[in-house]
């Protein structure tokens, strides 16, 4: 579903084995319940201006982010579960990312980033199992706050992020990360 300019809200939106995300959000305003993305690039792309809520996801085995917030974006991600994503699973560049009741696990790459300045907002998260870090955050503009969450399994640091980045937790569980808690790694922008 490719949506430009205007307001749409949709309920039960299914994807499965697309070359393309579910849902592509650009320029609009989009409400979007019970989003469910198999094998896909993707369940929601959102970018330029936009302003999605997802309630209601369910992304398996996507090759893309089964969430990408890009170019001044914002989304809200409330009741999701993002496994076994070849890529990133969860990320906002230059975008706000909210996140609130999810659960992502077995990610080949980072579990929720932030880049190119993005936002993300974590709360009652869990990220578990990845390949990679858990959060990520990849230059020194991008900020990532988590509020009750839990970041355990994953191969490397809970946390990685750039050293001028702002990442700020409270209440999290850090358990079992291949890096530790946190890893400071220079990232492209200082």
């Amino acid at each position: 579903m490719n949506v430009r300019g205007g307001r749409l809200e949709a309920d039960g939106l299914r994807g499965t084995d697309l070359a393309g995300p579910v849902a592509l959000v650009t320029g609009s305003e989009a409400a979007l319940t019970s989003v469910t993305s198999e094998r896909t690039r993707g369940a929601v792309l959102a970018e330029e201006s936009s302003t999605v809520t997802v309630r209601g996801l369910e992304a398996t085995g996507d090759h893309g982010a089964a969430v990408r917030a890009r170019t001044g974006a914002t989304v809200e991600v409330v009741d999701a579960r993002v496994s076994d994503v070849s890529a990133v699973a969860l990320a906002a560049h230059e975008a706000s990312l909210s996140l609130t009741s999810v659960e992502v696990s077995g990610a080949k790459g980072v579990g929720v980033l932030a880049d190119e300045g993005g936002t993300v907002t974590l709360e009652d998260v869990v990220i578990r199992d990845g390949r990679h870090a858990g959060v990520g955050a990849a230059d020194g503009t991008s900020r990532v706050e988590a509020v009750r969450c839990r970041i355990a399994g994953n191969a490397r640091a809970g946390v990685r992020a750039h050293p001028h980045a702002v990442v700020e937790t409270r209440d999290v569980t850090f358990r079992d990360n291949g890096g530790g808690d946190r890893e400071d790694v220079p990232g492209p922008k200082g």
